[in-house]
């Protein structure tokens, strides 16, 4: 059985499928592409009901980040080289807009903390003062354990109350 468990992992690992078309923005790392379900790899974006203080206010960061990317996206054709798949199904891939890469420009706008591979674009937005490095926020992996929370969550909450 474990042997069993084992080669279903690598055969998941090397999963690799190519969509391209206009996306549906679900929140600030995820999309819906050719009726896939996409999660972007190597960030992490604040959970749609997901709020960070700015001075005295309360804001919304999480639809933030979804507007960010909306932003980035427009209506423009996305290329998503599918490299895995989550527990929830969804493919976890890196997107392209042209050459430029969607997660990259997400984390230099300051929208999505990196998780490993763009370090360099959260450090420049970071000392920008870019996006929620303007704000006070927790980590979205903090947000969604102290909500009790996965990553396929939705609805309104606030961790500031």
């Amino acid at each position: 059985m474990l042997v069993l468990v084992a080669a279903v992992r690598v055969f998941n690992a090397g999963r690799y499928e190519l969509l391209e078309g206009r996306p549906a923005l679900a929140d600030g790392d995820s999309l819906t592409l050719s009726g896939q379900r996409i999660r972007l790899l190597g960030l992490d974006a604040p959970e749609l009901a997901q709020t960070c203080r700015q001075g005295n206010d309360e804001r919304p960061c999480g639809k933030m980040a979804r507007d960010a990317l909306r932003r980035i996206v427009g209506s423009r054709i996305v290329r998503c080289e599918a490299q895995d798949e989550d527990r929830y199904g969804r493919l976890l891939a890196r997107c392209y807009l042209g050459d430029d890469d969607i997660g990259e420009m997400l984390v230099r706008s300051g929208w999505a903390l990196s998780s490993g591979d763009y370090e360099r674009a959260e450090a420049q937005a970071r000392g920008a003062g870019a996006g929620i490095w303007a704000m006070q926020f927790i980590e979205p992996k903090e947000w969604r354990a102290l909500h009790n929370r996965d990553d396929e969550s939705s609805g309104w909450s606030s961790f500031w109350n």
